[in-house]
């Protein structure tokens, strides 16, 4: 994860033997709570992104979102 000025970028690089990871992010005063899950058991490539129950289109979560905390789901895959 890392801070962008156009928002916050999820692009994480695992190991393939993970099933998946969970990560609390800090960003422009809201909270992220990442959740992502690896069912290919690839090692990168955001296939899926949904933030608040909203699937958006690639792997960047713009700022900006109404609300302190926020919930990220992710799903690596080809």
């Amino acid at each position: 994860m890392r801070a962008e000025y156009n928002g916050l970028r999820v692009d994480p690089c695992v190991s393939t033997a993970w099933d998946g990871f969970s990560v609390m992010r800090r960003f422009r005063g809201q909270v992220y709570r990442i959740t992502a899950h690896n069912p290919q058991h690839v090692s990168k490539r955001v296939s899926r992104m949904v933030v608040d129950g909203n699937e958006i289109e690639g792997n960047l979560i713009p700022p900006g979102l109404t609300g302190l905390e926020h919930t990220v789901e992710v799903w690596l895959g080809k």
